[in-house]
């Protein structure tokens, strides 16, 4: 028997842990939180190596986390409260349009009667009985 072919993964998609059944979407954004990550951890280690070398003065250290730790969050939080809204509002009007347009059945009211719901039961008894007549 054949074995479909998989195509290799990439060293970061292995490391994001990408699978196939990520979206194009999805891919980017496990790709960009993975990179963020390792880039983050990259500045660590050049920061440890830089300062066992030629140690930073305080006023830089100072400098360096009120952007890493005050200035780049803000405006993470900014840019990701503005994408959940976008998407939110865009998302909640898109449910509230296809409630409108679903159609309801009455005898649906969420009773499961001998591992079937009610509707149904009700339903194919219905057939059963025009059925029958014929």
């Amino acid at each position: 028997m054949l074995e479909p072919k998989i195509k290799p993964k990439r060293l970061l998609q292995r490391i994001a842990g990408i699978g196939g059944e990520f979206t194009r979407g999805d891919r980017w954004i496990a790709g960009g939180l993975c990179t963020w990550t390792l880039g983050w951890f990259g500045v660590f280690i050049a920061g440890v190596i830089w300062n066992v070398v030629a140690p930073w003065p305080e006023a830089v250290w100072s400098k360096f986390w009120h952007v890493a730790g005050v200035g780049i969050p803000i405006v993470l939080t900014v840019v990701t409260g503005i994408w959940f809204t976008w998407g939110g509002v865009r998302d909640i009007k898109t449910l509230f349009r296809r409630l409108r347009m679903e159609k309801t059945n009455p005898l649906d009211n969420g009773i499961v009667v001998d591992g079937r719901n009610l509707d149904e039961s009700k339903e194919s008894e219905a057939q059963s009985s025009t059925t029958n007549r014929l």
